[in-house]
C-alpha cells in the first residue's frame, strides 16, 4: 500500500504568488502590520503579523515555515521545488479555513491563533507550552490555568 500524498505537495504555483495571497487574506483581515522574514541560512521564513481585536486589543502572531528541502536522495530538483512550494500553499489553505471558521463564528481568532501568539519575550505561546506539555498533562495543569474559582 502506498502513502497518500501529502496536501499540496507538489504544487506548481510559484512561492511569490502565493505570499502575495497570504499578504491579502491576512490584510483583508484586518492585520496591521505584516512581515516575511527570509532566513536563508536556516531556511525558513518568519511570517509575523498583527491585528486589534473586537475590543482594540493588539495580538501579534508568527508562523515560521520550513523551506528546506525534503527527501534530497529521492527526488529530483523540480519536485524538491515543488514540496516546498507545496507548503507554501498548505500555509494558505490553512489560513483560508481557520479565518473562514472565525467568520462564521465556530471559534473566536484568540483560541484559533493562540498557539502562534507571540508574548513579550519574543516566543510563541506554543514554544513555551510544548517543552512542558506531559508536566502539565500530569496534573500540573494549575500552574498554567490558575486554581480557577472555588465552589
Amino acid at each position: 500500500m502506498s502513502k497518500p500524498k501529502r496536501f499540496a505537495a507538489l504544487s506548481a504555483t510559484p512561492i511569490a504568488n502565493t505570499r502575495g495571497e497570504i499578504e491579502k487574506l491576512l490584510h483583508k483581515w484586518g492585520c496591521k502590520k505584516i512581515a516575511f522574514m527570509d532566513h536563508y541560512d536556516e531556511q525558513r521564513v518568519e511570517i509575523q503579523f498583527v491585528w486589534l481585536a473586537d475590543d482594540g486589543i493588539p495580538y501579534a502572531g508568527r508562523f515560521v515555515l520550513d523551506v528546506r528541502p525534503c527527501k534530497i536522495g529521492e527526488l529530483g530538483a523540480s519536485k524538491i521545488d515543488a514540496e516546498v512550494r507545496g507548503r507554501w500553499r498548505a500555509l494558505l489553505y490553512f489560513l483560508r479555513s481557520a479565518l473562514g471558521a472565525v467568520e462564521a463564528g465556530i471559534i473566536e481568532a484568540e483560541a484559533l491563533f493562540l498557539p502562534w501568539l507571540l508574548q513579550g519575550n519574543g516566543q510563541t505561546v506554543s514554544e513555551a507550552l510544548l517543552p512542558r506539555l506531559r508536566e502539565l498533562q500530569a496534573g500540573n495543569a494549575a500552574m498554567l490555568l490558575g486554581a480557577g474559582p472555588t465552589p
